[in-house]
């Protein structure tokens, strides 16, 4: 008896053993399913929304682009440029007047575009702002070739505050647009300033001034990024279908929920999918907004290259949140041809009243510029300048997307001024 009791007692300690060997994977289970659970629940974050005004120029622009009439020397892939006639010219600002009307009578009036806050509202009518921007260099084409220069001016300078102002209330795609709008405003227009007398450079550098006042910040655009980029994760994470496929390890091996990488079946993006399907939701929508709030925040510094921001550690804000550093010497690029266009028109409106250029920059304060105008791509520094052949004339420049100075030796509009300075005169 001794020695059954002794055989069933070490089979019940063995059975609880096993119980307790299995009820640990259990519990283990349970706790990463609760955890998994936890983590992809909807998160409630406030996402600030701004609002667009009543009479807004964003809906001129949409209905202008609609509008477009036949295509020109920029836009038509057929023909030189320069093989358009003047006849053929002045049919094609005929056929684009009704749209470029539109677009002008919107650059009067605020304009905010309206709050992207779900997937399908990232990219608004894009291609035609651009298309719209081609007609109105094409336009100014026309103007040069029966000889109005000064209205010719106006329309590039109707370009340049159309990308200036296209961006207010959008994203990082809103702002690369507004780039491009604007660098074909800028495109060639440095040749018509020594056409101009006094008078027209005077009205040039009033528009110039005030396009400067209406300009949107690229630290506006960065905050708006954070904002629009943290709401279509709360909205991927309402939708039922969306939180079935992160929630099924199956798609994580064969290219991930929600497309999050290519079927490759890689231990990588195995790993990849599975850090996004386990991350905390909630705290990945905070960091991102925190992110691109600090980012932003960092603008008001002077453009060095890089960003000291590091970027959210989560997988999900590294798949959501763009690096800004190539788009914001994009943005600086822009912002320097500007300010070198502003300063030279400046230098040849005193050229004309003192038969000469200025000893320096410092000279045109304040009668032709509130202030020295500080290089965008100079680390903080002004604008390169100096007078040339006893004061016949000038040479003025930025230092370029490679920050380096090159003294005065010009870069390439064609490669985006990786190399080389920014002369006035020489885009």
């Amino acid at each position: 008896m001794t020695e059954d009791s002794e055989h069933d007692s070490q089979s019940k300690s063995r059975l609880r053993s096993c119980g307790l060997l299995a009820l640990g994977p259990v519990m283990l289970l349970v706790a990463v399913i609760l955890v998994f659970i936890a983590n992809n629940r909807v998160p409630n974050v406030y996402i600030p929304t701004h609002s667009v005004p009543r009479d807004n120029g964003y809906d001129y622009f949409i209905k202008a682009g609609k509008m477009l009439g036949s295509i020109g020397p920029s836009s038509c892939s057929t023909r030189q440029p320069n093989s358009w006639t003047v006849p053929e010219l002045r049919q094609y600002v005929v056929s684009n007047t009704p749209a470029l009307t539109m677009l002008r009578q919107g650059l009067k009036r605020k304009h905010v575009l309206p709050a992207a806050r779900s997937f399908s509202a990232l990219f608004p009518h894009l291609s035609e702002c651009r298309e719209l921007a081609r007609r109105l260099v094409d336009e100014a084409r026309y103007y040069r070739a029966i000889g109005d220069y000064a209205r010719a001016a106006d329309s590039h300078l109707d370009c340049i505050e159309f990308g200036a102002v296209f961006p207010r209330g959008g994203s990082l795609i809103a702002g690369l647009v507004a780039i491009a709008i604007e660098s074909i405003g800028t495109h060639d227009f440095g040749p018509l300033l020594p056409r101009l007398n006094a008078r027209e450079l005077e009205h040039v550098a009033a528009r110039l001034e005030r396009i400067q006042a209406r300009r949107v910040s690229f630290r506006e655009v960065v905050e708006e990024e954070g904002r629009g980029s943290a709401a279509c994760l709360i909205e991927m994470m309402s939708d039922s279908k969306s939180r079935r496929s992160i929630a099924n390890p199956v798609n994580w091996l064969r290219g991930g929920p929600m497309s999050m990488s290519a079927p490759s079946g890689s231990a990588s993006d195995v790993w990849n999918n599975a850090r996004f399907g386990f991350c905390n939701k909630t705290a990945a929508v905070r960091s991102v907004m925190d992110y691109c709030n600090a980012v932003a925040a960092e603008q008001t510094k002077p453009f060095t290259g890089k960003s000291n921001v590091p970027m959210p550690a989560n997988v999900v804000a590294q798949w959501l949140v763009p690096t800004f550093d190539r788009s914001r010497l994009a943005w600086e690029k822009s912002a320097a041809v500007f300010t070198v266009l502003q300063a030279e028109v400046a230098v040849r409106r005193y050229r004309l009243d003192h038969n000469r250029s200025p000893d320096r920059l410092s000279d045109l304060v304040p009668a032709y510029l509130k202030a020295v105008p500080v290089d965008p791509l100079g680390v903080g520094k002004p604008l390169k300048y100096g007078p040339l052949n006893g004061g016949r004339s000038f040479l003025l420049y930025s230092l370029g997307c490679d920050l380096k100075d090159d003294h005065g030796s010009p870069g390439s509009f064609s490669n985006g001024y990786q190399t080389g300075d920014i002369v006035a005169g020489q885009w």
